[in-house]
């Protein structure tokens, strides 16, 4: 009786120390690479359609921005610490529409972006049994990349007119891209990857 006793004490202390260590969910590469495929897909569609707030540069109106399609080729996980963990997302491309206005010329633009890469540490809470219960977006984390952007106007200003602003437009647009990313990241990761990591626990 009193070995036994002693078996469930030890076995209770046992959950308690190892089983609420974050380090233990993400260990095996099948959960990484699970959490990774279903993330991958559910993050593109989280992604796609999204609105991006309109601008001006100079007399140019820059409206009816949104995400459209998001392709996400790469995707690993580190540990860094205790609960914390490294998603690094690469080979991303993306394609972003929108018009544009000035005076009475308006028309449509597209900039393709080619081998973007997302880099985002999550903090993952687990009770004693090692089940997540919480995941949150370390914000200063958040690093976006987006390297090889190209851009295309089509409408009646003449193209010459709006080269001037080509790069001015582009910049902007990169700095509201990753903003609006790394601000969808953060529902995304608080409930959609804690159900799937449960699941994938689970």
């Amino acid at each position: 009786m009193k070995v036994i006793l002693l078996i469930g004490i030890l076995a209770t202390l046992l959950v308690i120390a190892y089983g609420g260590r974050p380090v233990e969910i993400l260990k095996s590469k099948d959960v990484r690479k699970a959490v990774c495929h279903i993330g991958v897909g559910e993050l593109e569609k989280y992604l796609e359609g999204r609105k991006i707030p309109s601008f001006k540069i100079k007399k140019v109106k820059v409206h009816s921005i949104r995400i459209g399609e998001v392709d996400i080729d790469d995707c690993s996980v580190k540990h860094v610490k205790g609960g914390r963990y490294s998603i690094k997302l690469g080979d991303i491309d993306i394609v972003v529409k929108g018009k544009y206005k000035k005076s009475i010329f308006k028309g449509k633009w597209k900039i393709t972006i080619r081998r973007a890469s997302i880099k985002a540490d999550v903090n993952i809470k687990t009770n004693r049994y090692g089940v997540p219960t919480k995941i949150y977006l370390i914000e200063k984390s958040c690093d976006v990349k987006l390297p090889k952007l190209k851009i295309k106007f089509s409408g009646s200003v003449s193209s010459f007119v709006l080269n001037l602003f080509k790069k001015r437009i582009g910049k902007k647009i990169k700095g509201k891209l990753d903003d609006e990313i790394c601000d969808r990241l953060k529902p995304f990761y608080k409930k959609n990857l804690l159900r799937y990591l449960k699941k994938v626990v689970n």
